[in-house]
C-alpha cells in the first residue's frame, strides 16, 4: 500500500493507492454511465453538470455519491464493445463518465468543508 504522502486523494483513496482495492466502482450498488455525442463541444461539460445536479439531490435525500471522470477506458476494449452494442448505445457517442450512488456505511461521517479564512480576500 502507498504512503499516506504518495496517495492520489488521502480522503478517498483509488485503485491506484491500494492494491486491496479491487473494484473500480467501489462496490456501489449504482452505477449510471453518461453517455453523450462524441463530436459535441461540450459532451464533457454537460455531462458533469447532470452529474452534479444528480450528486446533489442525492446527498439531500442521505445516499452517497462518487463521480468518476474519463468514463470511456471502461468500455475500450472488445468486451466494454461488445456491452455497447448489447445496450444499443450508438456508435457516435461514448461514455464521458461514471457517477457511483450508494448509502454510506453505517457509522462513515458525513463530510464536512473546510474551514473558512476569516478576513480573505481573492481579486481576479
Amino acid at each position: 500500500m502507498a504512503t499516506a504522502t504518495g496517495y492520489v486523494s488521502k480522503e478517498q483513496p483509488s485503485i491506484a493507492d491500494d492494491p486491496n482495492i479491487k473494484n473500480a466502482f467501489y462496490d456501489a450498488p449504482t452505477v449510471i454511465t453518461m453517455f453523450a455525442p462524441k463530436n459535441f463541444l461540450f459532451s464533457a461539460e454537460d455531462c458533469a453538470v447532470a452529474a452534479e445536479n444528480m450528486m446533489l439531490v442525492a446527498d439531500s435525500l442521505g445516499i452517497g455519491s462518487c463521480y468518476l471522470g474519463q468514463g470511456w477506458p471502461a468500455f475500450a476494449d472488445p468486451y466494454g464493445q461488445e456491452i455497447l452494442k448489447k445496450w444499443n448505445i450508438r456508435t457516435d457517442y461514448y461514455a464521458v463518465m461514471q457517477l457511483l450512488l450508494g448509502y454510506p456505511r453505517e457509522g462513515d461521517p458525513h463530510p464536512t468543508g473546510k474551514p473558512r479564512k476569516n478576513d480573505r480576500v481573492l481579486r481576479f
